[in-house]
């Protein structure tokens, strides 16, 4: 029984890794938890969760996208007995976060990160020699931290495959200018050109006016559609659901209507899909399975001192396609605005 709590309580490093592993795998069969507060006590640790957003992204945690981590999160964080503590983070408030002023300590054990991760947000963790985990792959430096995302390549190919299969064959995509923005479209285009069902595909990749993929995108992206010979206008917009939702509006605003004057597609699912008119044809994936992993991964290494390395990430989420009625055969009158 003393090995056991040895081990359990993070005191693991004086035996031998067999005995350590049947330690943790006898805690997993009985769903064993710490309690918390007996742990608090023992490590003078915190109990508690940080999962911060990006302050680039429009909307913060009203994010209908975003907020889909976060319920996953949040469900981990009840199932594993952790408290959690959610923010929005710029460089300037990281160290806030973490030590707030009036309480005088740590206030989490671990942080969960999501949006645009830059690398000196990383590194200021590691400093605060703090656990740290990312939902997404937009770290601009790979292999610092783990990761959990999606196969966002794999589902944007289908996309096209389903737009193709309705005679679509001149597509314009919005990417965010990110590092893994740039990637992900670089790997469309290739594995476009290299499918027999759609090499004959055209597709014009181009950057968002203001920077960011989000409600401001949406007027600009439209601008330029119109700003292309009729001939030779995409009949296929892709973007961000905020993207699109704003796109569709000023759309209807110059008299013109979704799907009957050009289809598009959002390269991420949330509320605005479905909820717009005409609703979204979306690529979607179990966001809420992908909190819960980071959680349990992060708690997990707290908790019963497993590892939390790079070669732990899982960046290969399955995808699929949601079809709504924004997507059409060009030029197919199946919504009247």
């Amino acid at each position: 029984m003393g090995t056991a709590s040895s081990i359990l309580g993070r005191r693991a490093e004086n035996f031998a890794e067999k005995t350590r592993q049947a330690v943790w795998k006898a805690a997993k069969e009985l769903n064993y938890q710490p309690n918390a507060t007996a742990r608090a006590l023992a490590t003078s640790r915190t109990g508690h969760i940080g999962f911060i957003l990006s302050d680039s992204i429009a909307g913060g945690w009203l994010n209908a996208h975003f907020a889909r981590y976060l319920a996953g999160v949040e469900h981990a964080c009840r199932r594993r007995g952790y408290g959690l503590n959610v923010s929005l983070y710029n460089l300037s408030n990281l160290d806030t976060f973490v030590f707030p002023a009036r309480v005088g300590q740590r206030s989490v054990d671990g942080v969960i990160l999501t949006g645009q991760v830059e690398t000196e947000v990383i590194e200021q963790f590691r400093e605060f020699k703090i656990p740290t985990i990312s939902l997404g792959q937009d770290v601009e430096i790979a292999n610092l931290i783990p990761s959990i995302s999606c196969d966002d390549v794999s589902g944007e190919v289908e996309a096209i495959r389903h737009a193709v299969r309705l005679g679509h064959r001149n597509i314009l995509k919005l990417y965010p200018p990110s590092r893994r923005g740039i990637d992900v479209s670089r790997q469309v285009i290739e594995q476009i050109q290299k499918d027999p069902e759609t090499t004959r595909c055209r597709i014009e990749l181009i950057e968002p006016a203001f920077g960011h993929c989000d409600y401001s995108a949406g007027q600009p992206l439209l601008e330029h559609w119109l700003a292309q010979p009729t001939e030779r206008r995409a009949t296929l917009v892709m973007g961000s659901d905020q993207t699109m939702t704003t796109f569709l509006k000023s759309l209807q605003q110059h008299g013109m209507s979704c799907p009957a004057d050009v289809s598009v597609i959002s390269n991420c699912e949330s509320l605005l899909c479905e909820m717009s008119r005409p609703s979204v044809t979306s690529v979607d994936y179990n966001m809420e399975d992908m909190g819960e992993l980071a959680v349990d991964l992060l708690i997990d290494h707290l908790d019963l001192d497993k590892p939390l390395t790079p070669d732990m990430s899982r960046n290969d989420y399955p995808c699929r396609l949601i079809v709504r009625d924004s997507c059409d055969r060009p030029g197919m009158q199946s919504y009247h605005g």
